[in-house]
């Protein structure tokens, strides 16, 4: 502390000249930055503060509660991937088609599960949505891909790549290019389990649960 005194004192005379005409003597600009810096603490002056065993150990636990909840999160959401491309890989695999289309029959059942759900409630949208893409989907294999599966898989990557912006298209005419809002029902909408100071939603584990058993 007495070192950085030193050198600002040091700075401030040697800058005498420029204070002059201002009417400060080097004395006088000498004592006024060692009156300002009298009271100084050592936090001030650029020593660390101290920290607590208490402090590290609550930082610690953020830390572990906050990895912990991304991990899971992350595991979520890859599970939902693994979903929405299972399907893909097994009519790919199976009957040798590429469908890039498959994705955006995806997003018409989420539209179509939020609509009806605004209609007749959540449980029953969540029967009739996968009915009604599951109808839509065969219908584009029986009138579109069966026609294009003899030209190779060229042929197949336009035609479902045009379809995925005619279902795209024809989404933002009827719902808009904002989010919608679906809510989570309250039956699946609680607490699953405490993590730290944090809760893992039902629904989250449901999600899980119905791809683990998909796998």
């Amino acid at each position: 502390a007495a070192d950085h005194l030193q050198d600002g004192a040091a700075a401030v005379a040697g800058r005498h000249a420029y204070l002059a005409p201002c009417g400060c003597s080097r004395a006088a600009a000498q004592r006024a930055f060692a009156g300002a810096c009298v009271g100084l603490s050592p936090r001030t002056l650029g020593t660390p503060p101290r920290t607590s065993a208490y402090d590290s150990n609550g930082a610690r636990a953020l830390m572990l509660e906050l990895a912990t909840v991304s991990l899971l999160n992350g595991v979520v959401y890859g599970l939902l991937l693994f979903m929405l491309t299972s399907g893909l890989t097994l009519i790919f695999s199976m009957m040798g088609v590429l469908n890039f289309a498959h994705a955006s029959v995806f997003m018409l059942g989420a539209y179509l599960s939020f609509q009806f759900g605004r209609w007749i409630g959540f449980w029953p949208a969540l029967v009739i949505a996968p009915v009604l893409c599951g109808l839509f989907g065969a219908a584009i294999e029986r009138y579109g891909l069966r026609r294009v599966h003899a030209r190779g898989h060229v042929a197949e990557i336009l035609f479902t790549f045009g379809l995925a912006y005619v279902i795209e298209e024809i989404v933002t005419m009827i719902w808009g290019r904002n989010a919608v809002a679906n809510p989570v029902p309250a039956a699946i909408d609680f607490p699953l389990l405490q993590i730290f100071g944090s809760t893992f939603p039902a629904y989250k584990g449901l999600m899980m649960a119905i791809s683990v058993t998909m796998f």
